[in-house]
């Protein structure tokens, strides 16, 4: 009997603009942690800072995988860059959310939403709210920090990614949860 076969992680790097992708394909775990660090390595060597991980094809995810991540976003925002998260699946946004990792790097859905999230200087963001969610009903004047007890009552939400985004939708903190 022979055991089974581990499936591979591959690890492509694609330029857009001056941002790099890294897309993470098949199975992430401490066995592939140095692939991912000798990657991430050149981009930096390549003082390539801004740097966007595509994980919409990644099968698998777990805590010692994502440590790589941690290990890396450090020096690429002390070079002026940063590291942010596409396309979690399910499973492993379960891990990163579990392991607060989502308050350490911010997920999008795609590629082109961290690129524009890359407008924003991650310190200024930071200074401005950190990485919390920030909801508003759909036809609110006012936004909410995603723990305030006011969003459970509202039928439809949508959700801001920082406080900027919605203040620049126009919108005016709530003075309860955000004591403003």
């Amino acid at each position: 009997m022979t055991a089974p076969a581990v499936a591979a992680l591959r690890v492509n790097v694609v330029a857009r603009g001056e941002h790099r992708v890294l897309v993470l394909d098949g199975r992430l775990d401490e066995t592939f942690e140095a692939l991912i660090g000798e990657a991430l390595d050149e981009l930096l060597e390549e003082r390539q800072v801004r740097v966007i991980v595509d994980l919409r094809t990644l099968t698998y995810l777990n805590s010692r995988g994502v440590s790589i991540f941690i290990a890396a976003v450090d020096q690429l925002r002390e070079a002026g860059g940063d590291l942010k998260i596409v396309g979690a699946p399910p499973q492993a946004k379960l891990v990163l959310e579990r392991l607060g990792i989502d308050r350490l790097l911010q997920q999008f859905a795609t590629p082109e939403e961290a690129v524009e999230a890359f407008k924003v200087p991650i310190q200024e963001f930071l200074s401005d709210g950190g990485l919390g969610t920030f909801v508003a009903g759909a036809k609110a004047k006012t936004f909410h920090a995603s723990d305030c007890k006011k969003v459970k009552r509202l039928k439809s939400v949508v959700v801001f990614a920082s406080k900027q985004a919605a203040r620049v939708a126009g919108l005016k903190p709530c003075p309860r949860c955000l004591g403003q």
